[in-house]
């Protein structure tokens, strides 16, 4: 039997049965009900993914809230969790994976999607690298890419997977809702979901030869439109950034994970910079 290891990235804004903010933030009284509805998602994921023929499952919290999402003791026996804060894109990665699980996922800055947003709400207005905007999807994508990897599937409202479908041509994905506005839903039963997100985990493994890696070519030109210019002038203080004098900085590399890395890493100062 050939080996098949499976990485599963996951957010919230995308699970089944979430249709409020006050569901994934980690303050509300409603969180823990959020955090019941991921974890039937995963499961159902991992389930199909073991059927598919996965024989190693890594699921990586990667939604905010201090990455504890995941309830460790009602996820499923075949799966390893990676949590705790902060954890970005392959830290506590143990192996090379053959397939990206994007789980929850959601649409980008000015998107109509569910919550959509890029990181964060309020404080970037745009991301974009060599000239197009991109959003946590490529983002993603792009690290894994670069490593051979592809993305297998995509789960979340039906605009985001119809976006994820522009964005990587050919991949599996699941539709959990139907996006009626930024705010509102039409969300299937619990169980039909389950049941989908389990059939699509397992035909994308059966599938995995179709999917090539997201790998656009070097170099790269990372620019982030800040809110306003006190945050650019503030970030323009690394040397490694070029500044606009207005509210973009500007970040030039040769790897996606460095645009990845740049950009959490100046998401996790704004947050430590907003909490003075």
């Amino acid at each position: 039997m050939i080996a098949v290891k499976v990485c599963i990235s996951l957010d919230m804004e995308g699970i089944s049965g979430i249709t409020q903010l006050s569901q994934i933030e980690r303050t509300s009284p409603e969180f823990q009900h959020g955090r019941e509805l991921l974890t039937m998602d995963v499961n159902a994921v991992v389930e199909g993914a073991s059927e598919g023929g996965a024989t190693y499952i890594e699921v990586h919290d990667t939604h905010g809230s201090k990455n504890r999402n995941v309830l460790i003791e009602k996820l499923h026996a075949k799966a390893n969790l990676i949590q705790g804060f902060p954890i970005t894109l392959f830290e506590g990665i143990s192996r090379k994976f053959d397939a990206l699980f994007l789980v929850g996922t959601h649409q980008g800055i000015g998107m109509p999607g569910f919550l959509s947003h890029t990181f964060t709400e309020e404080d970037f207005t745009d991301i974009r690298v060599n000239g197009e905007t991109v959003t946590e999807i490529e983002l993603t994508a792009g690290p894994f890419g670069e490593k051979g990897i592809p993305v297998a599937l995509v789960t979340g409202d039906d605009l985001t997977c119809q976006y994820a479908q522009k964005v990587f041509g050919t991949v599996e994905t699941v539709p959990v809702k139907k996006v009626i506005h930024r705010l509102a839903l039409n969300c299937l039963p619990l169980e039909e979901a389950h049941g989908l997100l389990r059939e699509g985990a397992k035909r994308a493994l059966e599938r995995l030869e179709e999917f090539r890696p997201y790998a656009p070519k070097p170099p790269f030109v990372l620019e982030i439109d800040c809110a306003n210019t006190f945050m650019a002038r503030f970030f323009a203080k690394l040397s490694c950034l070029e500044y606009d004098g207005a509210r973009t900085v500007r970040y030039n590399t040769e790897s996606y994970m460095d645009v990845y890395n740049m950009t959490t890493a100046l998401l996790y100062l704004l947050i430590g910079l907003k909490h003075t």
